[in-house]
């Protein structure tokens, strides 16, 4: 499958076990699956940082010439004063890996939100021209809520660098709120399937007719699979997530293009 005009990345935390542990120990060594990832017509990665950041050097050696490309490094960093040195180590990643964008996530407490503004300001002065900073406005952050997003993103900077997540949903309603809210913020969707914590053997209709609903809407960016059937079940492993990845690829595709 050739490149498409709507770029599909591979998320790496799909294949990993330890993705929720308390260490978060890489077990997987994510060259090892750049062929299959190619062929199944995956324009880039999106990293998780530990497969990077906990790496041996010859497996960093490998990801800096990836094909397909990391293009998203998925940090995990806090941008509290308190953790300035693990976002110096995030954004030196970043400038390694050649990525073009990085998503992170605010934290979960708003009376540190001037703060982590700041942090995130700092963050973006470390990485190279032109990387975009797509924050995820992930649940139990205080940037859940929409219009928390948009006036957060405000604070940070302008929308041709601090961008926005949409996380693929079921009904037209949330995927408009966000996409009314944060405009032309919202360059980039992760997508999921199945319904979680446990996903069940075959993907939902009103999954792929809520990655419809996104592009009637309008929302014209990139996508990352994010997680696949099996995650969290007893076939949690990394090459069936890989196989199921594959499969939904398909699916995804036959949507966006």
């Amino acid at each position: 499958m050739g490149r498409s005009a709507a770029e599909l990345y591979l998320g790496t935390v799909l294949f990993e076990p330890n993705r929720w542990t308390p260490a978060k120990e890489p077990t997987v060594r994510v060259s090892r699956y750049l062929d299959r990832a190619r062929a199944a017509g995956f324009d880039g990665l999106e990293l998780w940082e530990n497969h990077a950041a906990l790496a041996p050097a010859d497996e960093l050696a490998l990801l800096r010439a990836a094909d397909p490309p990391v293009v998203v490094f998925n940090t995990y960093c806090t941008f509290d004063d308190a953790s300035a040195a693990r976002a110096e180590r995030a954004a030196a990643l970043v400038r390694s890996l050649g990525a073009r964008a990085v998503k992170w996530n605010f934290g979960r407490d708003p009376a540190r939100a001037a703060e982590e503004v700041r942090g995130v300001r700092r963050f973006a002065a470390m990485l190279p021209p032109g990387v975009r900073l797509l924050c995820e406005c992930h649940p139990g952050t205080f940037a859940e809520r929409p219009a928390d997003a948009a006036r957060l993103l405000d604070d940070v900077g302008p929308p041709a660098q601090f961008q926005a997540i949409v996380h693929s949903a079921r009904d037209r309603a949330t995927h408009a709120a966000w996409l009314d809210a944060l405009g032309p913020r919202v360059t980039h969707s992760h997508v999921v399937l199945y319904r979680q914590p446990r996903c069940p053997a075959d993907a939902e209709p009103d999954a792929l007719d809520g990655l419809r609903d996104l592009t009637s809407l309008g929302f014209a960016g990139t996508y990352t699979l994010e997680f696949t059937r099996g995650v969290n079940t007893p076939a949690d492993r990394p090459e069936q997530m890989l196989a199921s990845a594959v499969h939904d690829a398909r699916l995804v595709r036959e949507v966006i293009g």
